[in-house]
């Protein structure tokens, strides 16, 4: 049954006058006259006495006795929306940009098709302010590239992936693998991927040498244009986001890199209300990853 023709009904039943039921409504009253009347016909019989030269209505007997019904379904329904809000959860995520920028979107967008109930915000940090965001609760799960002691957060080794060599050239590429020895330093579009990357990056590039670019984001390589011949290292999560706007050569690196890893972090006295919200995160994005890196 028709919301709007019962909350008429029940007003006009409140107010026995159609003037006035029009008025809070914001409605004619004619329109409140063709409510009552689709409602009648609805059920089958009269609600109204409509006495001619009289303003007021007069419920009929069934009419009485149909309000009763009408209150109480009303009443149900407002309890039905009331848990639908209630049943709303609000996840707020803050990530790397490499995971952001790469499976992130897509996983949220899956999630919110086949979960529409759920609100979902992103945004994205580095690592050291995402724990600084999670221990001061301003989000409720973090990714990061790094293990730190923190207090009041636990942290959760998520997955690892390779480093790929992403050369950007418009000529095919013979081979699969490269070492970082036979290229050109200065022509490296460079980005801190934490401290055992650095570390490794550092032993096998030669010193005092000068990137020709330093970023801190996929997406500023997306916007840019790159000369050809440059080349940058990104984990391999990020190449088909690379790719979309770039011509490039994908290699895998010889000098044997670190791995990228994952972690998820929480405050310890997080929510217990989105509990189930991050165990469905954390298990889509585990399925995403296997796919991107196979």
């Amino acid at each position: 049954m028709d919301y709007e023709l019962l909350d008429t009904f029940v007003l006009a039943a409140t107010t026995l006058n159609m003037t006035k039921t029009a008025n809070l409504l914001f409605v004619t009253q004619p329109t409140i006259s063709k409510r009552i009347k689709i409602l009648e016909n609805e059920l089958g019989y009269k609600l109204f006495i409509r006495m001619r030269g009289k303003r007021q209505l007069e419920l009929t007997v069934k009419g009485e006795q149909f309000l009763d019904l009408a209150q109480e379904w009303l009443k149900i329904y407002a309890d039905m929306e009331s848990l639908k809000k209630r049943n709303k959860t609000k996840l707020s995520i803050v990530s790397i940009d490499s995971l952001a920028t790469s499976i992130l979107p897509k996983l949220m967008i899956s999630l919110k098709y086949t979960n529409p109930e759920m609100l979902l915000s992103l945004r994205t940090a580095q690592t050291s302010e995402i724990y600084s965001y999670i221990q001061s609760r301003q989000v409720d799960i973090g990714f990061v590239s790094d293990e730190i002691n923190y207090p009041d957060v636990l942290c959760k080794k998520l997955f690892t992936q390779p480093y790929v060599l992403v050369e950007f050239s418009n000529s095919p590429h013979s081979v699969s693998s490269k070492s970082i020895q036979n290229l050109e330093p200065q022509n490296e579009i460079f980005q801190s991927w934490g401290r055992e990357y650095l570390n490794w990056r550092q032993y096998w590039l030669p010193a005092n040498t000068e990137p020709y670019l330093s970023i801190d984001t996929i997406g500023a390589i997306c916007s840019m244009e790159i000369p050809s011949g440059s080349w940058t290292i990104v984990p391999k999560e990020n190449v088909e986001t690379i790719r979309k706007f770039h011509t490039i050569n994908v290699y895998s690196i010889e000098n044997n890199p670190p791995t990228k890893t994952t972690y998820a972090i929480i405050h310890k006295n997080v929510r217990r209300s989105i509990f189930p919200d991050i165990e469905l995160l954390l298990s889509e994005l585990a399925i995403f990853e296997r796919k991107i890196v196979q």
